[in-house]
């Protein structure tokens, strides 16, 4: 089989100054220990790793989970609403913010939106912290799905943004509907860069029998490119290899914007090994500096 890696791949700006920023956190003098309020990014290799450099993550985070807390804590690359950060400051902690400056540019649209009379409506996945962080204002209302907005009817004035990590044809489609249905509304799409780039790359890639993506179930826009592919599947490392079906002429692999590059250049040294040998014995390299390492 012939194994060819589709660029652009892995971490985007957001997520590199995100772990530039908690790396330098842990090896400073900010005060200890430093709590990171959900997932700094959405990788549980990351994750881990930092677990064992002292950043306790709060995967699924509540506010409560803040009075026990001393310390630093961070805030997300995916965003917070600004109720939990006042919160946070409130008892004293020190608080820093890894905001992806993408996401902090779309809510600050929507606080635009409101302050100039708009109701929003936004569109992004349930429960994800950027959702959730979008949605926190009465004048916002909160939709995944064509299915949902086909549902709504919608008067007065309307203006409506998204998620930064969806997919762009469900998101295409999303707002063609709702071009017809309120020719008045107004319209900003907020498909960051990384994810147009990484998605545009993988529609080139429908000669390909098989699309690996590399990236973690939690990741959003790591499974929108899986999706992207008529055949894509999306593993978290080189030992899900194993539960693919590989008896294909030519796969392309890519990687989400929150997987490691090692992570990724594993997964493809493992599809060599087994291309060599036929089997899944490919021994790992992995260590805590190259998960956190952005090269």
């Amino acid at each position: 089989m012939k194994v060819e890696v589709v660029r652009p791949n892995g971490y985007c700006h957001g997520v590199a100054s995100a772990i530039i920023r908690i790396v330098e956190l842990s090896r400073s003098d900010t005060p200890k220990p430093i709590h990171v309020y959900g997932m700094v990014i959405h990788n549980m290799h990351v994750t881990e790793a930092l677990a064992r450099s002292g950043v306790i993550s709060h995967i699924n985070p509540k506010l409560s989970d803040i009075d026990a807390m001393e310390g630093t804590i961070v805030f997300t690359a995916h965003g917070t609403p600004k109720a939990t950060k006042a919160y946070a400051a409130s008892k004293g902690l020190t608080c820093v913010d890894v905001t992806c400056k993408d996401v902090t540019a779309t809510l600050t649209l929507i606080d635009q939106f409101i302050a100039d009379g708009f109701q929003v409506l936004y569109i992004g996945r349930h429960g994800h912290p950027e959702s959730i962080a979008a949605s926190e204002h009465e004048q916002v209302t909160l939709v995944e799905s064509l299915a949902e907005i086909q549902a709504l009817n919608l008067t007065g004035r309307w203006a409506v943004t998204n998620q930064t990590t969806l997919s762009i044809l469900e998101l295409a489609e999303q707002y063609e509907y709702l071009k017809q249905t309120y020719p008045e509304m107004t319209i900003m799409n907020e498909i960051c860069h990384a994810t147009l780039r990484r998605q545009e790359a993988v529609l080139d890639q429908f000669d390909k029998d098989l699309l690996i993506v590399v990236g973690d179930q939690k990741s959003n826009n790591s499974q929108n490119l899986a999706k992207t592919h008529p055949n894509g599947v999306l593993i978290q490392s080189y030992a899900d290899l194993n539960q693919l079906d590989l008896n294909v002429d030519t796969i392309a692999v890519t990687a989400g914007a929150s997987t490691p590059r090692h992570i990724l250049n594993e997964v493809v040294e493992a599809l060599e090994h087994y291309n060599q040998t036929g089997n899944f014995e490919y021994q790992s390299t992995m260590t805590d500096e190259r998960i956190l390492a952005l090269k």
